[in-house]
C-alpha cells in the first residue's frame, strides 16, 4: 500500500527542538536500532502474525474473546504466530486486577497467546517472545524514540495549548458548527518559533507532541477491509495528540509503533476504530513503514423486541465472559458457539467434522457477518447439550467437580462423597435406547441430582401423588413394590412386575384395555407407576423410573417407599 502526502519543509523544526523536548535523546533508539532489535520475523510467506489487544479497564468482554478467537484461529491455521499485547496507555481506566483478567480469560478459553504475558503452572505471569515488552506502558523509550524522530523531520511538534484553551476552542467551534478538534488556524502551537518552543518548554508549561498532519479533508483515501471490503474516507487532516504530557503515547501512535516493530501482518479488530483508519495508514505512511492489513468486526448483537443492538456489557450478563464460566457452558461449546457466529458455514461443518477439534475449522474473515453477529442463547444452550451429551461419565464427572469447586463447593462435597454413586445419577438416560440430553450446562446438575440425595422431601404431604388413586390403593401399590421389587431386574422384567401389582389391586396393566372399558378398573398401570415415581423422586416427572429404581439401590428405595407410606397415612 502506498500513499502520498505533500512534502513538509517547516525550517524551525530543527534537531535542536527535539532536543529541548528529549533532554535524555542520547539514550533513546534510532530508527535503525529499533529495525535490527526487532527484525522481520522468520516465518512462511502467507503466515500471519496476528494479535488481540484489550485494555485493563475492566471486565473482559464476550465480544473480545470472539475476536480473540478469529486472531487465534488465523494465525494458526496459516503457521504464524498470535500474541497478546496490553495497551494499558490510558492509565486513568486501567482497573486494578484487569491485566489478570485478560491473562485468565484466555487461558480459559484455550486461546493463550503464543507470545506475551503468560501465566505459567507456577502461577506466576512471565513474558513469552523476544518482541516485547508485550505492555505498552513498558515501551515508553521505543514510544519516544519514534516521537523523536517525527519531530526531527518536521512532522511532529510540540503543542502547549492549555486545558482551558483546548476548552475555548471547543466551545467556539461548537459555536460556528465547525468540526471539533486541532487543524488549521486551531493549532496555534505548530508555527511556534524555536524561542517560543524554549520558553514555553523552560516555563515548565505542560506540553503534549502532536502530529503535523499533511492530510487535506477534500482528498479521500482508499483500502481493502478484510471483511467489509473496499473502503474510501477523507484523509485526516487533525493534529491529533501521539505523546502525552506524561511521556506516554496515545493508542493512534503506540499502536502503529507497536504492530510496527511486532512485525504484526493483520490488524483484526472492532470496528469502533474504523473511522481512525485514514490516521493510522497517515502515521504508517510518514513513518515509512508498511501497514499491516486491517479488518473490522462489528459488535456482537443481541434482539430486542423488533430490534437488534450492540451487545452490552452493562445491560447484558452474557457479554461478560465469567457469565460462560459461572453458568458451567464446557469450554468447547463456548468456542463452537462463537465460532458460528463468526462463520455461517461453521454448523455444516461441525455436522461433517463432528468428533474434530474446533481449531481445525478453515475460518474465513470474507464470511463474517457484517453488520455484526446475532447472539443466540437457544443455540448455546443446543451446542453445549450437545458437547456435555458426548462426554463419557468420567469426563463429565471430572468436568462438573471442577466448575463446582469454583461456584457450588456443597455440591463439590456432595459428588466427592461416594463418587460412583454419583456418576450413576449423573449418567441415568446418557446411554442406551432411551438416551437423552438433560444436562445443558452445569450450574443445572444441582437441581438435576438433587432427588438423588433428597432423602426427607416425603415427609411434606403436598407431594403429588396422582388423586386419581386412593390414599390406601397407593399405600398397598409401595408395599407390593417393595415386596416384589429384586435389584437384579432387567427393565422388561422391572416393568412387568408393575403390571403384575397393576392386575392384583385391579388396575389395568395396559393403558389400551384402560380407555375401552374404565368402569372395570380402578385407573391402569400408568397410575400405579405414578405412584412410584412419586415415592421415588419426589414428583410426578422423572427420569425413566427403572434407572432411577437401580440407581438409588435398594436401601433407599425400601426408605422413601416406607417414608411414602407414612405421608400417605
Amino acid at each position: 500500500m502506498s500513499l502520498t502526502f505533500k512534502d513538509i519543509s517547516l525550517p524551525y523544526m530543527t534537531t535542536e527542538i527535539a532536543h529541548t523536548i528529549f533532554p535524555n535523546w542520547s539514550k533513546l533508539y534510532s530508527l535503525d536500532e529499533l529495525e535490527r532489535l526487532f527484525p522481520v520475523r522468520d516465518l512462511p510467506k502467507k503466515a500471519l502474525v496476528t494479535r488481540i489487544s484489550p485494555s485493563p479497564t475492566g471486565m473482559m468482554h464476550i465480544g473480545g474473546i470472539f475476536t480473540a478467537l478469529i486472531n487465534h484461529q488465523l494465525a494458526h491455521q496459516t503457521g504464524g504466530i498470535f500474541y497478546l499485547r496490553i495497551e494499558d496507555t490510558d492509565q486513568k481506566r486501567v482497573v486494578e486486577g484487569a491485566y489478570d483478567t485478560i491473562i485468565d480469560s484466555l487461558i480459559r478459553y484455550g486461546l493463550t497467546p503464543d507470545e506475551g504475558p503468560v501465566r505459567q503452572s507456577d502461577g506466576k505471569v512471565t513474558e513469552v517472545g523476544v518482541y516485547g515488552p508485550y505492555v505498552q506502558t513498558e515501551r515508553k523509550k521505543i514510544y519516544q524514540s519514534c516521537v523523536f524522530d517525527l519531530i526531527k523531520r518536521e512532522i511532529a511538534y510540540p503543542c502547549f495549548l492549555s486545558e482551558e484553551e483546548l476548552n475555548d476552542i471547543r466551545i467556539e467551534q461548537t459555536r460556528l458548527k465547525l468540526r471539533p478538534g486541532i487543524y488549521g488556524t486551531w493549532a496555534r502551537s505548530r508555527n511556534f518559533s524555536l524561542n517560543q518552543i524554549k520558553e514555553n518548554f523552560d516555563a515548565g508549561k505542560p506540553m503534549v507532541v502532536r502530529l503535523r498532519s499533511p492530510g487535506n479533508l477534500d482528498n479521500r483515501i482508499s483500502w481493502n477491509d478484510g471483511i467489509r471490503g473496499e473502503l474510501s474516507m477523507p484523509e485526516n487532516d487533525l493534529d491529533v495528540v501521539l505523546l502525552k504530557s506524561d511521556g506516554i503515547p496515545t493508542y493512534h501512535l503506540a499502536h502503529i509503533v507497536d504492530d510496527h516493530f511486532m512485525r504484526t501482518t493483520d490488524v483484526i479488530r472492532a470496528d469502533e476504530w474504523l473511522p481512525s483508519v485514514p490516521l493510522h495508514l497517515q502515521l504508517f505512511n510518514l513513518m515509512g513503514w508498511e501497514p499491516p492489513r486491517y479488518a473490522h468486526i462489528s459488535a456482537l448483537q443481541k434482539e430486542e423486541g423488533s430490534t437488534r443492538r450492540k451487545l452490552s456489557k452493562r445491560k447484558d450478563p452474557e457479554a461478560n465472559v465469567d457469565y460462560y464460566d459461572r453458568e458451567g457452558f464446557p469450554q468447547q461449546a463456548v468456542f463452537d458457539y462463537l465460532l458460528n457466529l463468526a462463520n455461517s458455514n461453521f454448523e455444516d461443518w461441525r455436522k461433517d467434522h463432528p468428533d474434530v477439534a474446533y481449531s481445525e475449522f478453515p475460518i474465513e474473515l470474507k464470511k463474517i457477518n457484517k453488520a455484526g453477529a446475532l447472539t443466540d442463547s437457544v443455540k448455546l444452550k443446543s451446542i453445549s447439550k450437545e458437547i456435555i451429551a458426548k462426554m463419557g461419565i468420567d469426563e463429565l464427572y471430572e468436568n462438573i467437580i471442577l466448575w463446582a469447586k469454583k461456584y457450588d463447593t456443597k455440591l463439590a462435597v456432595q459428588l466427592e462423597i461416594d463418587p460412583n454413586y454419583a456418576k450413576q445419577v449423573l449418567n441415568i438416560e446418557r446411554e442406551g435406547e432411551r438416551k437423552s440430553k438433560r444436562l445443558e450446562s452445569f450450574s443445572e446438575v444441582r437441581a438435576l441430582i438433587e432427588p438423588f440425595y433428597n432423602d426427607s422431601f416425603l415427609k411434606d404431604g403436598s407431594l403429588p401423588f396422582p388423586k386419581s388413586v386412593s390414599r390406601e390403593d397407593s399405600q398397598m401399590i409401595l408395599r407390593q413394590f417393595m415386596e416384589n421389587y429384586d435389584t437384579s431386574d432387567t427393565a422388561e422384567q422391572f416393568f412387568e412386575r408393575i403390571k403384575a401389582i397393576s392386575e392384583e389391586l385391579e388396575f389395568s396393566p395396559s393403558v389400551k384395555d384402560y380407555k375401552k372399558n374404565p368402569s372395570a378398573y380402578k385407573g391402569h398401570v400408568g397410575d400405579v407407576a405414578a405412584v412410584i415415581r412419586v415415592a421415588l423422586f419426589g414428583t410426578n416427572k422423572s427420569p425413566d423410573i427403572y434407572e432411577v429404581a437401580k440407581t438409588l439401590g435398594w436401601d433407599r428405595i425400601q426408605k422413601r417407599c416406607m417414608d411414602g407410606i407414612t405421608a400417605l397415612s
